[in-house]
This record gives structure tokens, C-alpha cells and sequence, in this order.
């Protein structure tokens, strides 16, 4: 086994023997109860600037399970957490969405897809009766027509979106049917 820097191979598994309880300062070396393994030995206590976090040291500096204090852990709504000089750090947003009021602590607030006030980028409003979909103010389109292509059609009446967007009615089929019917019908 091929243990990253930092880590020796015990039996098969890659350990941090300064940290790791059951290998602590070799492999194999149990701390005792009460006891965690802190830079290789086992003690009461952990070495500064590690915290005991439930047996385990741990750095409340750069732990985003354990940030600040233990269990303290890092989360933010639609983004990436890290943790640094102790605080939850909001990390990149996920696709579609973003921090458009600037307010870390709600994580990623808006849906770019659909948010028509944020629609397609922050602060990009919709205007009074559309809708924001997949980033694009649209017009809602009439009772008894469908966007096909970012114009509203008939589906029953359109020759190029025959019975579904961008299905063109072929010879002998009429577009009164919507599903490609007989011209006799």
C-alpha cells in the first residue's frame, strides 16, 4: 500500500500515527481509555492548538466538523463550507445558484433557474407577469399554447411543432391533430 505523506501502512490500511488512537506512534499501540493520541503519544490531554473532540485531537482552526469547537460544524445552504482561523468560510456556490445578498450565513439563496428576481444572474428582475425559467425571463404563454423555442404556439395548429415542440407534420397528416392524424380526419 502506497500511504499518502503524512501516513504509515498498518496492515494493509494507511494511518496517521500523531493522531490515530488504535496506532498511536506505531502501529498497533492503543491509547488507554480517557487517553488520545496526540503527536505520536498517548496522554490526557492534547497538544496545543488541538482540542479533544470525542477522543479524537482536533484542530478548531481548520476543521469544518469541528470549527471553532467541537461539533461546530461547517454547513451552508446550496455551497461549499471550509473552516479557517476557526470560522465557517462560505465556499463556491453550486450550479444554478448564488449568494446575491451577499449574507454568508444563508449560504447560496438564490435559484438562477428560477428566481425572478434573480433571474439568470443576480439582480436580474423579471418583469411584472413573467417567469423565470432555466435563467430566462419568458412570457407565459396563452391557455392552450406551449413555448417551443422561446415563442408560444398552438400545438394543435403549428406545422412545424406538430403535436410537441419542433415536431414537423409530415405528408397526409393534418395539424388539427396534433399527433400526426389523417388529413382525411
Amino acid at each position: 500500500v502506497s500511504c499518502p505523506s503524512g501516513q504509515t501502512d498498518c496492515a494493509g490500511t494507511c494511518r496517521d500515527l500523531s493522531t490515530d488512537n488504535a496506532h498511536c506512534g506505531a502501529c498497533g499501540r492503543v491509547c488507554s481509555s480517557g487517553q488520545v493520541c496526540s503527536g505520536g503519544t498517548c496522554a490526557a490531554t492534547c497538544a496545543t492548538p488541538l482540542i479533544n473532540c470525542g477522543g479524537t485531537c482536533v484542530d478548531p482552526r481548520n476543521d469544518p466538523t469541528h470549527c471553532g469547537a467541537c461539533g461546530r460544524m461547517c454547513s451552508f445552504s446550496n455551497a461549499g463550507a471550509s473552516c479557517a482561523a476557526g470560522g465557517c468560510v462560505l465556499g463556491a456556490c453550486a450550479a444554478g445558484f448564488a449568494n446575491c445578498d451577499s449574507n454568508p450565513s444563508n449560504g447560496c439563496e438564490a435559484n438562477l433557474l428560477s428566481s425572478t428576481s434573480h433571474c439568470g444572474a443576480c439582480g436580474r428582475a423579471c418583469s411584472s407577469g413573467q417567469t423565470c425559467s432555466s435563467g430566462t425571463c419568458i412570457t407565459p404563454c396563452p391557455t392552450g399554447q406551449t413555448l417551443c423555442s422561446s415563442t408560444c404556439v398552438d400545438l394543435q395548429t403549428s406545422g412545424s411543432n406538430c403535436g410537441s415542440c419542433g415536431r414537423g407534420c409530415g405528408p397526409g397528416q393534418s395539424r388539427g391533430s396534433g399527433a400526426g392524424g389523417n388529413a382525411n380526419g
